[in-house]
């Protein structure tokens, strides 16, 4: 992901490590740029400092949502699959995950305004620090189709192996 995000940036910088919290271990890969211009536009369309916990909605423009909505999985999101605990049937599930509640309604309702989907829910983490937005088979296809439109497109090549599995199949149970 960090190397996309180099090449997208068209950046020269190297690729450092850190470590978070106390830990002694740099297993977190980082890239520190300056660029006034971008950090205006950053802040323009809402993001900000310390953003974790205070996200709200961001002006992203309808045209882009699609690459976003899939920076999103590919950042702090997920494509599980498991099988359903009675039918025993594969189920797909697509989840995003934030430390604002606030964000993750604004997420959910651009997706149902652009794809017409209403059946997400937002789950809370165990230790009630997180929360997850959650969508089923059939949205989370209808999101990884809209997300990963084009093979070409920028993208964690991890997640999109797993999403082309759903999207090439077009339905979770011919994958059993």
């Amino acid at each position: 992901m960090i190397v996309n995000l180099k090449d997208c940036l068209a950046l020269k910088n190297r690729i450092g490590r850190k470590s978070r919290g106390g830990s002694q271990i740099k297993k977190y890969f980082v890239v520190q740029f300056g660029d006034i211009k971008f950090y205006h536009f950053l802040v323009e369309i809402g993001l900000h400092p310390a953003k974790s916990k205070t996200l709200r909605e961001l002006n992203i423009p309808k045209e882009n949502f699609a690459d976003f909505l899939r920076g999103c999985i590919d950042g702090d999101g997920n494509i599980a699959v498991n099988n359903h605990p009675e039918s025993r049937h594969l189920q797909l599930k697509v989840r995003l995950c934030s430390a604002s509640l606030d964000f993750l309604i604004w997420i959910k309702n651009e997706i149902r305004e652009v794809l017409g989907i209403s059946r997400g829910w937002i789950d809370v983490g165990r230790n009630h620090r997180a929360y997850y937005l959650v969508y089923g088979k059939e949205d989370g296809l209808k999101i990884l189709r809209y997300t990963y439109y084009d093979g070409s497109v920028v993208k964690l090549s991890r997640k999109y192996a797993i999403a082309c599995k759903f999207i090439e199949h077009g339905q979770v149970a011919e994958l059993v």
